[in-house]
């Protein structure tokens, strides 16, 4: 084998060497980056599951209130014992 051709070999598996390591860098960036999305995605979950959990509690207690509002209210204008007030 001649001296060129040695060279030329050994250049070609630099560069065949420097690709796969770039390759595999590139295949490491992208998984790291996935990895950031799919936790990323999953905060912004559990945060919209937090804000409806919340709301919704939110939603049932403000129900309670109205409706233990009205049930006293129509205790008060009704009276306890049937008679009723009429407001004016």
């Amino acid at each position: 084998m001649s001296r060129r051709t040695r060279a030329a070999q050994r250049m070609q598996r630099l560069i065949a060497n420097r690709n796969e390591e770039e390759r595999t860098s590139a295949t490491e960036r992208r998984r790291q980056r996935m990895t950031r999305m799919r936790a990323e995605r999953r905060a912004a979950r559990l945060e919209d599951a937090r804000l409806r959990k919340r709301r919704s509690s939110s939603a049932v207690s403000d129900r309670k209130r109205f409706d233990s509002a009205v049930y006293l209210a129509s205790k008060v204008f009704n009276g306890s014992d049937g008679s009723s007030i009429e407001v004016v």
